[in-house]
């Protein structure tokens, strides 16, 4: 059972001990077989080790090769706080600055909502002008955060494969997700089905690769 309070004191102390000891918990559980990855549309796999109405704890596993639902659908923000710790590899974050307007400027504008399986884009009369990006590296042991409602993108770079933990808090707002597309004749609906990965694949394999390279 995974002690949340705990967790999250963690991460408020930079306890990096503390962190990689859980993580290294989860990945060698002998029922790693069946914890229930999913693969994200940006392009990262997934597994919730902790989830209640307002916090939940996650464990990303970023895959070098590994490709997104739709390369011109990377950058958005979210409806809560993100707090993250690199435990292998590293994080390209890039943040932006992005000004919304209804005029025919900038690039579409679409919201995102969820059930248990589908994610559903659905465009908006907006769309965004970026006015600054900032490109930081995250290395292994060092944390960073994407406040709501900023707009940021995340990749491994030319890492073999990276591993976060996250804190994601969500926020009093009613707003839904954004994503900016950088392609101006994208479908108005897009949808993306969140598979549990399969036991038989070969992501089984790497999982296996990776439990072995970093215990």
């Amino acid at each position: 059972m995974i002690n949340f309070n705990a967790v999250k004191k963690s991460f408020e102390e930079e306890d990096c001990h503390s962190l990689d000891a859980l993580i290294r918990e989860q990945l060698q559980l002998s029922s790693i077989k069946l914890l229930n990855f999913k693969k994200h549309p940006l392009g990262f796999f997934y597994i919730k080790l902790f989830e209640n109405k307002i916090n939940a704890l996650r464990l990303h596993l970023w895959l070098k090769g590994t490709k997104p639902q739709n390369k011109h659908l990377l950058i958005h923000n979210h409806n809560f706080n993100l707090y993250s710790y690199v435990f292998w590899g590293k994080i390209i974050n890039t943040n932006y600055k992005i000004q919304l307007n209804n005029g025919l400027e900038g690039s579409p504008i679409y919201e995102a909502s969820y059930d248990s399986t589908y994610s559903y884009l659905r465009k908006t009369i907006f769309n965004g002008i970026i006015l600054k990006i900032e490109n930081k590296t995250v290395k292994q042991g060092k944390f960073y955060s994407v406040l709501y409602p900023d707009f940021h993108k995340s990749s491994i770079g030319m890492a073999d494969f990276s591993i976060t933990l996250a804190i994601t808090h969500q926020t009093k707002s009613n707003n839904l997700p954004q994503i900016l597309s950088t392609k101006k004749n994208n479908p108005d609906i897009i949808s993306y089905e969140r598979k549990i990965m399969p036991i038989e694949a070969d992501f089984e394999d790497v999982l296996g690769r990776i439990i072995n390279t970093i215990t």
